[in-house]
């Protein structure tokens, strides 16, 4: 008796995996694989593409699925590219009919232009700030210069050189531990700063002697659990405002009532008996919300939803903000995005054109131009040997990437001229950085426009920065410049070699 009910239940259970299965396998997945895999299996993964070699890092015998195609679609693209060239498969190698070739080509040809007609974004993936945003987030917030860089761990690799790239953005134990301290930090600053904190907190509560009185009467009469009204009411007043910013949209009613009760909890169990409670009470309050997932984390709801849809007005005000500036919405921006639909394009272009000719718009190009070009790294940890070069001095490697940043903002945000990024007659120099150069003339700290052209310097190829990011300690590469050439300016990365090209000993 007890065989036969296992029996059945593994019937039962091949019987729902089976239904499923054919639930998940359409025809268009059967097509792919009657059409598609015997010329991979016979051309690609048999002797190359396969799960155990992997050439290139690619294996085709992991696709079934058109969804998986699609996900794929930038590696489909390159390996239709190099079967219309003849790349693939290699010389070596048995070529394909042109019947295999023309199917092979027509059906992924057929799944990609598919995918662009009926675009699928996808599930939106919430994004934890970078230590950059953080550190102009809590700046914007509160005031307090705090420098997350230098305070957490260095952020993740993987990122095609840029600190936002969202498949970096993970916490470590030692991150999340690092982000308590730092609310605690933060918090003890703001408080030490009396105009700050009276910014958040407009009006302060202390407990007189009558209320004293009459808690001391209750205690007498035996109540457990104190609760007046106008601590709540003041402390509401400070809290609410302050979550809605560090969120970055409203709070629900169910987020109001937590943090109300967490305040009333720390509050009027203990801390209305001290001098100077209600404050600190408060100060608690701030911290919770600056480590909460919808302070460190930007995030956009998901609609059950295949087709695409239009993401909340709030949610592309943080879009917005943190690719200009870095940085929370400011108020402007909030306000816009309450009572006007910033999806108008005329409203979304009047916030732009605002927003970029406000200072903080700088903090664009102080993250996007470092980064871009490679010095980022190269010029906070400069990698000359410090014997052959002690002229490359921490200062002076400071000023050649402010030169970067300062000449990029000039080219992009006041000419309106990227092709100045390649060709100028002049960069933007210093006293300190010109007489580096060899340029006579230039007093002052401040960066200013300082003609070049008779130096053989004009454009960023001649800056200081990228030559030195280029160069191997001791001397310089014209290989690893060229590659730089190659990938940052052109966009166009050395393929990788043949694989019939054996390694060089």
């Amino acid at each position: 008796m007890r065989d036969t009910l296992i029996v059945r239940i593994y019937i039962c259970c091949f019987l729902v995996f089976a239904f499923c299965s054919l639930k998940a396998d359409t025809k268009a997945d059967q097509r792919f694989r009657r059409s598609t895999h015997p010329i991979f299996q016979k051309h690609c993964t048999e002797s190359c593409h396969n799960e155990a070699d992997q050439k290139a890092g690619i294996n085709l015998d992991a696709f079934d699925f058109v969804v998986q195609v699609v996900r794929r679609g930038e590696l489909f693209q390159r390996v239709v590219e190099q079967v219309q060239n003849n790349q693939m498969p290699p010389s070596n190698k048995p070529r394909m009919t042109q019947a295999e070739k023309d199917t092979l080509l027509n059906a992924i040809n057929s799944i990609l232009d598919s995918a662009l007609t009926d675009p699928n974004p996808g599930p939106s993936i919430m994004r934890r700030l970078s230590h950059r945003e953080y550190t102009h987030t809590i700046y914007d917030l509160l005031g307090v210069r705090f420098n997350a860089q230098k305070y957490f761990p260095s952020e993740g690799s993987g990122g095609e050189g840029f600190d936002n790239q969202s498949a970096v953005l993970y916490i470590t134990p030692l991150t999340l531990e690092r982000y308590y301290s730092a609310a605690d930090s933060i918090i003890r600053n703001l408080q030490h700063e009396n105009a700050l904190w009276d910014e958040i907190v407009p009006s302060s509560y202390s407990v007189g002697f009558l209320r004293r009185s009459i808690n001391a009467i209750k205690n007498w009469m035996g109540s457990e659990y104190l609760h007046w009204r106008t601590p709540h009411q003041k402390a509401q007043e400070a809290i609410l405002p302050f979550a809605s910013k560090a969120y970055r949209r409203f709070l629900s009613q169910d987020e109001e009532n937590q943090l109300m009760d967490f305040f009333d909890e720390i509050y009027f169990r203990d801390l209305w008996k001290e001098k100077g409670g209600f404050d600190q009470a408060l100060a608690t309050v701030f911290k919770r919300i600056l480590v909460s997932p919808s302070f460190l984390y930007r995030s956009e709801v998901n609609i059950p939803s295949h087709k695409p849809y239009q993401i909340s007005n709030f949610e592309l005000a943080s879009r917005l903000s943190y690719l200009l500036w870095a940085s929370m919405p400011d108020d402007t921006l909030l306000q816009v995005a309450y009572r006007e639909d910033l999806h108008d394009p005329r409203i979304l272009t009047r916030e732009a054109k605002r927003m970029m000719k406000d200072d903080k718009y700088k903090r664009f190009s102080s993250a996007f131009a470092p980064q871009w070009l490679g010095v980022e790294e190269s010029m906070t940890n400069p990698k000359a040997d410090p014997i052959l070069f002690p002229e490359l001095t921490d200062d002076l490697a400071s000023d050649m990437k402010q030169e970067v940043i300062n000449f990029f903002h000039h080219a992009f945000a006041d000419e309106k001229n990227l092709l100045l990024l390649l060709n100028s007659e002049y960069s933007m120099l210093n006293d300190r950085l010109a007489d580096f150069y060899g340029i006579e003339g230039v007093e002052g700290h401040e960066f200013r426009p300082v003609p070049v052209a008779d130096y053989g310097r004009g454009g960023v190829m001649g800056m200081g920065a990228v030559l030195t990011a280029t160069s191997l300690p001791g001397r310089t590469s014209p290989v690893l410049r060229g590659q730089w050439v190659l990938e940052q300016i052109l966009g166009t990365p050395a393929p990788p070699p043949p694989p019939d090209v054996p390694e060089l000993e």
